[in-house]
Parts: C-alpha cells; structure tokens; sequence
C-alpha cells in the first residue's frame, strides 16, 4: 500500500515512488513526459539507484502520478532529517573523523611508499592505485 506518511529511510521512499510509479501503469517515457522530467530521471527513481530525489524532480514525479505533493514533501524531509541524524552525539562524530583521517594517512603512506620503491606510473583502478608498467615494457607476442 503507498503511503508516503510511513515513509522514513531513503530505501523506503524509493520503494515508495516505485510503487506509485507501478501503480499508474506508467511506461519511463510516459511519466517522464507528464512529469516534465527525462526517461533517465524516472528510471533512476523507479529502478531505485536515485534514492533521494531533488525536491523539484520528487513535485514533478507524484504531481504526475496525482498525488498530493504536501504528503511527498514531508516523507522527504523525514528522510533527510534522519539522514543528517546518522551520527548521535558530537563525540560520535569526532570519532568517525578520527577514524577516517587515520584510514587516509595509511593510505598517503602506502602511496609514498610505493612511489618511493617502483618509479613506474601509478594509475587508478576500481581495487585501488597500482603501478603500471610503460608501453615499452609490455610484451608482444
């Protein structure tokens, strides 16, 4: 059942605009026509990869699916307000940015390291920095 008013995490937000997305029968480039908004911007909104969308694109999607947008408005802020509660007291905070800042010196060390032990180009992939060797050291076969 769709009820924006039980609406409190991003996960159910999205969950609840796809339903409502579901519901019309909507097809993304249908919506996103009434709605004034791209096929990509409802598709990132029904497929749940944009769990909080701006509020002139959240007006846009409900208002197009009839919706009163006042109930929308206020499940979008709960979400943000919990969002911004994540941490519970300031020295919970501190803490995580103690953490973090720990986590970037060992990863500026290991980066210093490598640098200083293989001169070859460093080059970024998605498991982390690498050495790479030059052209002229690949082989060919």
């Amino acid at each position: 059942m769709i009820d924006p008013s039980r609406v409190r995490t991003p996960e159910e937000l999205s969950q609840q605009l796809r339903a409502l997305f579901r519901q019309g029968k909507w097809s993304h480039q249908r919506l996103a026509e009434a709605a004034g908004l791209s096929p990509a911007t409802v598709h990132g909104i029904v497929s749940g990869a944009t769990t909080m969308p701006r509020t002139g694109t959240l007006v846009a999607f409900v208002t197009a699916c009839g919706e009163d947008k006042e109930q929308w408005l206020m499940a979008r802020r709960r979400v943000a307000a919990g969002a911004s509660a994540a941490y519970s007291s300031r020295e919970e905070l501190k803490s995580e940015v103690e953490r973090l800042r720990a986590r970037a010196e060992r990863a500026e060390a290991a980066l210093e390291a490598l640098l200083r032990n293989d001169r070859r180009p460093i080059r970024h992939t998605l498991t982390g920095l690498r050495a790479s060797r030059a052209p002229s050291e690949c082989s060919h076969a």
